[in-house]
């Protein structure tokens, strides 16, 4: 597989395809940047390119790289969890050094004349952020890459960046859950079962005046909520089928939780980064194409070669890391069915 390298999308969402088909259609360096030429690349995208095809420490060209990866952010947040939680309010620390933060804080009080000074102490604790690795694969046709309109190049520029997302959040889920990790049943599926389960979350999330939570839930409560009446009202009126807010608190779906899940994260009780973004690509490897490969391989197991298919594989893939700061930073409602009775429209 060839390194691509980072990351994307700049201003003009075609910024991502215009990169992958240049690299994918280039085998020199020289026809890299000739291909890129070709497929009319911006200024910024070349000098990207060139900072990452040679051991040329070009400094412009790095920086053009991290301006890049800077402006695909937005992209990300939108629909990532992960990335949305980095850019508001996680406590970012470079990942694989070692943490060390407050777990119980000083004290002061007022002290009359002649009285004795209280003694605190500051207690705290630490922790390595390891790096972890979310990899997705997306398989196209030679001749839908060579022949890419504008709205192609739209549709590459969807399809990696969801499949960065999705992997990129199964992942973040799974590090921040475990058994310490407080769960509750859903209430049940009244509007006033629906209060009763934010209330839950609320109270055990362990929220300050410090805290930026994030409502995060499976497709199938993000379209109860956004549809779940009282009285003929929408109980949650900012709440659309994809997300918004409710009782004033962001909202979004997330793929990556399972039906039925509702859960509060606290952006300012997690610690973490991203490394960045790379894309490989490859023209004569062998693969399986099932969304649960087998792994390792096994003789049963179907591969294709996609030389032979004249296909091309992309794979985006993230380093990121995360850790709690609290065990309530993520608390989580299951079993979620609001609406599913009289309160909500037939």
């Amino acid at each position: 597989m060839r390194n691509l390298t980072a990351i994307s999308l700049a201003e003009n969402t075609s910024h991502l395809a215009i990169w992958a088909k240049s690299v994918l259609f280039g085998e020199t360096v020289g026809t890299v940047r000739q291909a890129a030429e070709n497929f009319g690349a911006p200024e910024r995208v070349m000098k990207a390119i060139a900072a990452h095809l040679t051991t040329d420490s070009d400094l412009a060209g790095l920086t053009q790289t991290q301006q890049i990866l800077t402006s695909f952010a937005p992209l990300l947040r939108n629909s990532s969890a992960f990335f949305r939680l980095l850019d508001n309010g996680m406590m970012r620390i470079p990942l694989r050094q070692r943490l060390t933060w407050l777990t119980g804080a000083a004290t002061i009080g007022i002290v009359n004349e002649s009285e004795a000074i209280k003694v605190s102490r500051m207690a705290s604790d630490d922790v390595t952020i390891d790096a972890v690795r979310a990899a997705g694969i997306v398989v196209l046709s030679d001749e839908f890459l060579r022949f890419l309109s504008t709205g192609g190049e739209a549709f590459l520029s969807t399809e990696l960046r969801r499949a960065i997302t999705a992997s990129v959040d199964a992942g973040f889920f799974s590090l921040i859950t475990d058994a310490n990790t407080p769960v509750n049943g859903s209430a049940g599926i009244t509007s006033s079962a629906a209060a009763i389960d934010l209330r839950w979350l609320f109270r055990h999330a362990g929220l300050t005046s410090e805290s930026r939570p994030l409502l995060v839930m499976a497709p199938d409560v993000a379209i109860s909520a956004s549809t779940l009446i009282d009285g003929g009202t929408f109980t949650f009126p900012d709440m659309s089928p994809v997300g918004g807010s409710m009782c004033s608190v962001p909202a979004m779906a997330c793929d990556a939780l399972a039906a039925g899940t509702l859960g509060l994260v606290d952006a300012a009780g997690l610690a973490g980064d991203a490394l960045g973004i790379d894309i490989k690509s490859a023209r004569h490897a062998n693969i399986q194409m099932e969304s649960s490969p087998d792994s390792p391989t096994t003789a049963s197991s179907t591969l294709i070669n996609l030389w032979q298919r004249n296909l091309v594989g992309l794979m985006p893939e993230v380093f990121f890391g995360v850790e709690r700061l609290r065990d309530t930073a993520f608390c989580k409602v299951t079993d979620v069915a609001w609406g599913s009775s009289g309160d909500s429209p037939a």
